[in-house]
């Protein structure tokens, strides 16, 4: 299929929505044998829709959820709650600043 020049979408997605959506791009239908939990993200990409298919998001580091998203179907309401929230300032905030990766990604 082809995209829109310079679309822009400002709604979060998931990286497991990537197997799903490059399955639909191969013509195959996913494995029915198993629970998929990512989406084929063609019609959002495609401007078909506004929404991800995914009424729920899930935030991680590593095994800790920090936060969680839900989005109402058949509404407008977005609702957040973050467990952990993160201090920006380097000296306070005992993120990555001065090991130079995240540990949430692995070492460099």
């Amino acid at each position: 299929g082809v995209l829109p020049e310079g679309k822009e979408i400002a709604v979060p997605t998931s990286l497991m929505d990537i197997f799903s959506t490059l399955v639909h791009l191969a013509g195959e239908t996913v494995p029915q044998d198993r629970v998929i939990d990512g989406r084929n993200l063609m019609p959002l990409l495609q401007g078909l829709v506004q929404h991800s298919e995914h009424e729920f998001m899930f935030h991680y580091c590593g095994i800790f959820l920090h936060a969680v998203r839900w989005y109402e179907k058949e509404s407008v309401n977005v609702w957040k709650a973050h467990y952990v929230s993160p201090i920006f300032q380097p000296e306070r905030s005992g993120a990555c600043y001065a090991i130079k990766y995240c540990p949430c990604s692995g070492e460099g």
